[in-house]
């Protein structure tokens, strides 16, 4: 069986190119927070705010909610209350219901639904800063800033 988050990473680096994907719900970042990438691990390294690099915060207008379901390998199917459907032998007929079947093994299902995205309205300024820092030896290349969130 394929690695469960090689498979969610690729997954989602499908859809959200050029982005850096986390598992999700394994660490909680923040708008302005600072990673250190060295050796290909993140690993928190303070915030902007800390770094005392002020930005302004702006809304973001993504849709509300995400779907991505491993190029059709899983299936999902819903039971209306007071019916009877063929799979859902658990429910009573009164009951409603979905079933999510996957078809291979390296399959998943995502869903999030009420997105709200945040992110820093001028970023070109942060990066302007973050260059001249690097030049003068007080910034890393190995270190990334969250410069838009979804939640």
């Amino acid at each position: 069986m394929a690695d469960a988050y090689l498979t969610y990473k690729k997954a989602m680096l499908d859809v959200w190119q050029g982005w850096w994907i986390t598992w999700p719900l394994s660490m909680r970042v923040g708008l302005g927070n600072v990673y250190d990438t060295t050796g290909d691990v993140l690993r928190p390294a303070g915030t902007l705010a800390e770094k005392e690099i002020s930005f302004r915060v702006s809304s973001g207008a993504p849709s509300d909610d995400f779907t991505y379901d491993s190029n059709g390998s899983a299936v999902v199917r819903f039971k209306p209350a007071g019916s009877s459907v063929e799979g859902f032998q658990s429910l009573a007929t009164a009951d409603a219901g979905a079933l999510v079947e996957f078809r291979k093994d390296s399959s998943i299902l995502v869903v999030y639904r009420d997105l709200n995205q945040r992110g820093i309205s001028d970023a070109r300024d942060v990066a302007t800063e973050l260059v001249h820092r690097y030049w003068q030896g007080r910034w890393s290349k190995e270190l990334l800033i969250v410069a838009q969130v979804s939640a």
